[in-house]
Formats: C-alpha cells, structure tokens, sequence
C-alpha cells in the first residue's frame, strides 16, 4: 500500500513539474520514481487496486509521449477489466498517438458493439483518418444519445460538410440551423 501511495504522490508531482527531480532521490525524477513505486505496489495489488495503479501508470507514460509502454499496460487493464471506458479511450489514443489508427478504429467499433457509448470516440477517430462518412454515422449514433449536445451536433455537421462532393451540406444545414435555434448566441 505505501509503494502505490508514493506512487500516486510521485505521480501527482510529475504531471505538475514533468522534467522536476525529487529531494533526495538521486537522479530520478519525478515520474521515473512513480513509475518505480507504482510497477513496486502493481505486484501486490488486488485485481481492484491494480486496475487503478494501471491507469495511472499508463497515464504517466502517455505524458511522457511513450505510448509504446502504456500501450501494453492499457491492454492488460483491458483484459483485466474489459471495455472499462477510460481504459478504452487511452488505449485508442495511445494507438492513434503512436501511429496505428486502425488499431484505435477497431478497438473503438468493438467498444460500440458493446456499448454505444463509445460513439463520439470512434466518430473522432474516424475523422482523425479522414473517414468523414463514418464520423458522421457515429456522430448521429453519439447525438441520438445526447439529443440537447450542441458541440456535438456541430461536431457533426463539421463531419457532413466535409464529406466528398458536399454530399451532407444539406444535413448539415438544417443541423446547424437547429443548433443556432438551441444556442443562439
């Protein structure tokens, strides 16, 4: 328990001060030093407490831009703990941020499978490689979920109106017609 504590606490001072070296710890800074007493705690944890120490594992290593570290971690997380919603969301990223999107996409069409939920992720995704089609099928997908989201209706209309040959202008029209009516400052 006190080697996650530290972690946590070194944790905390590495996203505040990321390249700051601790009093008394040599040459390791901050995050190496979380990193540290989190994989110590990791050992002993319960499978509750592990996910938790994962996640902030993975965490540091994504601030870090070391995706290929938090990349396993995140996929163990998940198959401790499948679909665990920040879990997917930082492995997709991970994904995408380590340049494999079609590894981001098929997590995130396999998490709206499960749960639709996942629908602005993957609508962002998609449009992140430049499929604005399928982000605007999972933009609606996402709106129909959260019908008053304005960001994410004009989200959306963004989607159609960068769809080929301005084939969802019209939809995007009247989409944004209704958002200037919702919110029309």
């Amino acid at each position: 328990e006190a080697n996650r504590v530290l972690g946590s606490i070194y944790a905390s001072f590495a996203e505040r001060d990321p390249g700051g070296v601790a009093a008394g710890g040599g040459q390791a800074n901050y995050r190496q030093l979380a990193l540290d007493y989190l994989g110590k705690s990791l050992a002993a944890s319960s499978p509750i407490t592990a996910a938790g120490v994962r996640l902030t594992i993975a965490r540091i290593e994504m601030q870090a831009s070391a995706f290929d570290k938090a990349i396993p971690v995140l996929r163990q997380l998940l198959a401790d703990e499948p679909w665990l919603p920040q879990g997917v969301d930082m492995l997709a990223q991970a994904y995408t941020e380590s340049g494999q999107a079609a590894r981001a996409i098929t997590l995130l069409e396999e998490a709206v499978a499960i749960d639709s939920s996942f629908s602005e992720s993957l609508a962002s995704a998609y449009e992140k490689d430049g499929r604005w089609s399928d982000a605007a099928r999972a933009y609606e997908q996402a709106a129909e979920q959260s019908p008053r989201d304005t960001a994410l209706q004009t989200r959306w209309a963004f989607a159609l109106l960068s769809m080929p040959d301005n084939a969802g202008a019209e939809r995007a029209r009247d989409l944004l017609s209704e958002v200037t009516k919702a919110n029309p400052t």
